[in-house]
């Protein structure tokens, strides 16, 4: 029997003992999902990132990006505030430089630019990096391997939110990373959490915790391996998510109707959205359109159909509260790394 390595542990396992199976229709390439049990890791094989993919064929927040970007940053970029400047207040980040990777159009970088000395991101969605530019931002179509070996400067923290799911070598972008470090340098980023209580709602309605856009499926401890693994010390790792009610019961809504209401709301999205949106609707949630400059008479109708579709499960929204707590959506982690310690 064929056997394939783990991409975190390294440890064997045969090809034939995957969970699961998918194929992507768009290339018709299948992947198997394969289980660790030596550091709980999950994930796909085979793995190749295609750049073109997000260029070019993504869709939903990547159009976004691509046209006209985010008013605000994506809302797993708050961790930065939530966590990373509560657990670090004797951080100086004034003396500081940060490079985002994956930093699509910049919307992190911009909200942050004023706390570090220098903030820098790269992307290799040229399209994302494109709209950053125009905004004089400091942004590189690049992958991190290329920048490993292209910039000179070198970095005092690293954030990467929703990226390392992507990745087809962990341990090469952890490699990389210390290529670009200073000595005693920080990290901080998100993931989905695999064991998030809504993991099998949304593999059952959306492609989009699948190969090509995602390979890795991380739990907490999945992640706290990793890092360890790769030389890094004061590991912090924290779920995190929306805990109101109101999203507790749209989550409920989606698990029991969403295959069934899933169109319909995306036509009536459509119908109270102006039209300058209407191309974006499907891929925002009512209040992002509000953000973005929907008609205030299409918002306040469109948040009272929300509301309305959404309020039979406000009760049970109330008993699985706890649930949401213990397996939140989102892996929210940080841990910095010393060079003289590790060589």
């Amino acid at each position: 029997m064929q056997q394939i390595n783990c991409p975190v542990c390294e440890i064997k396992i045969g090809s034939d003992n995957s969970i699961k199976i998918y194929t992507d229709k768009a290339d018709n390439q299948n992947y198997k999902l394969y289980h660790c049990d030596n550091c709980d890791l999950e994930f796909w094989n085979p793995r190749k990132i295609a750049p073109d993919f997000y260029i070019d064929q993504a869709g939903g927040l990547y159009d976004i990006r691509h046209d006209i970007g985010f008013k605000e940053p994506p809302y797993w970029t708050n961790t930065f505030f939530v966590f990373f400047k509560k657990n670090n207040p004797n951080l100086n980040l004034r003396d500081l430089s940060l490079l985002d990777i994956g930093c699509g159009e910049g919307s992190f970088i911009k909200k942050v630019k004023t706390d570090f000395k220098k903030v820098s991101g790269i992307d290799f969605d040229k399209k994302s990096v494109f709209v950053g530019q125009q905004n004089n931002l400091d942004c590189q179509a690049l992958s991190l391997s290329v920048a490993a070996t292209e910039m000179k400067e070198k970095f005092d923290v690293f954030s990467f939110f929703e990226v390392l799911e992507h990745q087809e070598d962990v341990k090469g972008f952890f490699d990389n990373l210390k290529v670009l470090g200073n000595n005693n340098f920080f990290i901080l980023g998100t993931m989905p959490n695999r064991n998030r209580i809504t993991a099998n709602l949304q593999h059952n309605t959306d492609t989009g915790d699948f190969p090509p856009h995602h390979f890795i499926w991380w739990s907490a401890q999945s992640l706290k391996f990793a890092l360890e693994k790769y030389g890094f010390d004061n590991i912090v790792i924290e779920t995190y998510g929306d805990l109101s009610l109101a999203y507790i019961a749209s989550c409920l809504e989606s698990m029991m109707l969403g295959s069934v209401t899933s169109k319909l709301k995306d036509k009536i999205k459509k119908i109270f959205t102006k039209k300058e949106l209407k191309d974006y609707s499907n891929a925002m949630t009512v209040e992002e359109l509000g953000k973005f400059g929907n008609d205030k008479k299409n918002d306040l109708i469109l948040k009272i159909l929300k509301f309305v579709k959404n309020l039979p499960f406000y009760l049970p929204a109330m008993l699985f509260k706890k649930n949401f707590e213990r397996e939140n959506a989102n892996l929210y982690f940080e841990a910095r790394y010393k060079k003289h310690l590790n060589g």
